[in-house]
């Protein structure tokens, strides 16, 4: 193996370790949304197990936000007092 395949296979080494033991979640995701590998924090955070995450695409993965409640009237509430 020459110092060019050794040099790679350790930042590959180093890069995956980063990824696992990283305190945040970290997703690579593909062009498309799918999950190419996922860190077991971003599967804590999600509420899914890394192979499921894998089985889906980023959109599919993330919980939708509710919409913001207004009043009919488009006007904001009053504050309550504190």
């Amino acid at each position: 193996m020459g110092a060019a395949e050794e040099y790679l296979q350790l930042a590959e080494t180093r890069f995956g370790l980063a990824l696992m033991n990283a305190p945040i979640g970290v997703p690579l995701v593909s062009l498309d949304g799918t999950f190419l590998h996922t860190n077991p924090c971003l599967a804590r955070i999600l509420g899914h197990t890394n192979e499921d995450l894998l089985t889906c695409t980023f959109p599919a993965a993330h919980p939708p936000r509710r919409p913001r409640r207004r009043p009919p009237t488009g006007r904001r509430l009053p504050r309550r007092p504190s």
